[in-house]
């Protein structure tokens, strides 16, 4: 387990920066060998544990939308989506089973905090960073909670509701922007 091990381009020519996947890789082959099946299993493990991740995301924002729970509906749908095959059925897709998993992680403390703190504000910067050691995709965070906030407090103007994101929201943004 070396840096450069895990910090190695996905390919050739590419500039990928995802060591936390390569981390789970190397472990992975020290304790278990180049087992096909093991890399199966735990992308399903991750998978299983997302969609737990999706059920609580989707009753916070049911609970506070004031919508009848249909938590498990969503669960289910996120479980059995097709476009969710492939990073199940291929090991490489773990890249996108670790990123959903520590973005899923981040929006669940942002949405179940009760007021805002330094310490809820690092944990999620850090659940954030640990979604871009696994794939760049991950850049789109701080614009999910943008949109999260703007949904949730539709009695507002667009504006005024991306005011008070801005302004409730500040020192979590700029935990998150110093971190790209």
């Amino acid at each position: 387990l070396t840096w450069e091990t895990i910090s190695r381009p996905v390919l050739k020519e590419t500039t990928y920066f995802r060591p936390l996947v390569f981390a789970t890789y190397v472990l992975e082959t020290k304790y278990f060998g180049v087992n096909p099946l093991v890399s199966h299993v735990v992308n399903i493990l991750i998978f299983i544990v997302n969609i737990f991740l999706a059920y609580f995301l989707s009753f916070f924002i049911f609970q506070k939308l004031k919508i009848k729970n249909l938590a498990w509906l969503v669960a289910m749908l996120y479980a059995f989506h097709p476009t969710l095959v492939e990073s199940n059925a291929w090991i490489a897709g773990r890249f996108d089973l670790l990123c959903a998993t520590f973005l899923f992680s981040a929006l669940l403390v942002f949405f179940s905090r009760k007021k805002t703190g330094i310490f809820s504000d690092l944990l999620i910067c850090s659940l954030f960073i640990l979604g871009l050691l696994c794939k760049e995709m991950a850049i789109i965070f701080p614009g999910l909670l943008i949109i999260y906030y703007v949904a949730v407090n539709h009695g507002n103007s667009l504006l005024n509701n991306i005011k008070d994101f801005l302004k409730n929201n500040s020192r979590l943004l700029i935990f998150l922007f110093l971190t790209i």
